[in-house]
């Protein structure tokens, strides 16, 4: 299972128990955590606190303060790096059990309305090079559609700016359930502000490959981020049947040449 979490800073020990909590409940084996806030020399610590044992790569060395972590179990993916950046990290991710792969972008926007103009634009050219499924996933502090925020205020630019940007790159929403607001303030009900900042788009080849995948995105608790999962639909194995034979069917008169072309 793949998943990500703006969990605002990873410091508090609190935080490292209830994120591993989080990845061991949910089986998850592919993670993504934005905003953590952590020095550069307390990041082995601190892997080993909530995951040991996975692998970790960070963007800590293009912007400081640990924007995007990148966590994975080695059982379940090999991850290919191809691209890091101050608002992402790119990579091809392979999964060991069923042999599939695919790209994976993990996004955590700045706030300002110009400073993402240079990540749509990157995206734009990551798009040239993606040869086959693609997840881009993450907060990217802006939404698509003025419905997507309640309370508060979104420009028409940087909404613009964004669906450009995901039309430009063929990208579009997966099926997603749980909470629709993913983001808020915390404050009190009057001035309560609810947004849709963290989402996961795929192109089509991802929806091809795997059209039983969807994003599930849990109730936020004390974070003002919730988290998201990307997972598929258990599928029940069909039960075996009986074959009944209905004596009326002698009666019919192709019945019996039917059978004997058929068997």
């Amino acid at each position: 299972m793949i998943g990500f979490w703006n969990i605002r800073g990873l410091n508090s020990p609190a935080k490292q128990k209830h994120i591993k909590w989080f990845l061991h409940s949910h089986h998850i084996g592919l993670f993504g955590l934005l905003e953590t806030k952590v020095k550069p020399s307390s990041l082995n610590r601190i892997r080993q606190s909530i995951c040991d044992g996975w692998c970790l790569s960070t963007n800590t060395h293009c912007h400081k303060g640990g924007r995007v972590w990148l966590l994975w179990n080695p059982r379940l993916f090999k991850v290919h790096f191809l691209e890091y950046n101050a608002q992402f990290i790119h990579a091809q991710v392979d999964e060991i059990s069923s042999g599939g792969c695919f790209y994976f972008t993990l996004v955590y926007a700045f706030n300002g309305t110009q400073e993402r103009k240079e990540l749509w634009d990157r995206l734009r050219f990551l798009k040239n090079y993606v040869q086959g499924p693609w997840l881009v996933c993450g907060d990217f502090n802006t939404v698509l559609k003025p419905c997507e925020r309640l309370g508060g205020s979104s420009t028409d630019e940087e909404m613009e700016d964004f669906q450009a940007c995901v039309d430009f790159c063929n990208l579009f929403d997966i099926v997603a359930t749980g909470s629709y607001f993913t983001w808020n303030n915390k404050q009190e009900a009057a001035t309560r502000v609810y947004s849709r900042f963290d989402r996961a788009l795929v192109n089509h080849e991802w929806s091809n490959e795997r059209p039983d995948h969807y994003a599930h995105f849990h109730v936020d608790g004390y974070f003002d981020h919730t988290p998201c999962l990307i997972q598929h639909h258990n599928v029940d194995t069909p039960k075996r049947t009986c074959f009944k034979y209905f004596n009326m069917w002698s009666g019919v008169e192709q019945f019996i040449p039917t059978v004997q072309q058929i068997w």
